[in-house]
C-alpha cells in the first residue's frame, strides 16, 4: 500500500506543478495579447491620422528645395574655414606620419622569428 500511496501523491504533485505552469503560461499569453491589441490600436490611429493629413501641394514642395539651396550656399563657407584650420594643424609633425625610408626601421622589427 505504501507504493500505491506514493504513486498517487507523486501523480497529484505532478498535476499540481503542471496546473501552476499552465496558469503562468496562460497569464503570459493574455499579457502578450493585450500588448498586441494595444499596438494594433496605435497602428490604426496612426493610419487614420495619416489619412486625414492633407497631401502636399506642388507649391509647398517647390518652397523646400529653394530653402535647401540657400542653406547649401552657406555651408561651403564653413567648410573652407575648416579646411584652412586643418591645413594649419597638418603642417606640424606627427609621430606616425613622415618621410620614412626602409633604412629607418630594420626588417626584424616587422617580423617575429621567435618560437611559440
Amino acid at each position: 500500500m505504501d507504493q500505491e500511496q506514493l504513486d498517487v501523491l507523486t501523480q497529484q504533485k505532478i498535476d499540481l506543478i503542471v496546473s501552476m505552469k499552465t496558469k503562468k503560461f496562460d497569464e503570459e499569453i493574455k499579457n502578450l495579447k493585450d500588448v498586441i491589441g494595444n499596438l494594433q490600436a496605435d497602428i490604426m490611429q496612426l493610419r487614420r491620422e495619416m489619412a486625414q493629413k492633407p497631401t502636399q501641394t506642388t507649391s509647398q514642395v517647390e518652397i523646400k528645395p529653394v530653402v535647401e539651396r540657400q542653406e547649401r550656399k552657406e555651408e561651403p563657407r564653413h567648410t573652407e574655414e575648416k579646411k584652412e584650420t586643418k591645413k594649419e594643424e597638418s603642417q606640424g609633425s606627427h609621430p606616425r606620419q613622415g618621410n620614412y625610408t626602409s633604412d629607418d626601421v630594420s626588417i626584424e622589427k616587422y617580423f617575429n622569428f621567435s618560437r611559440k
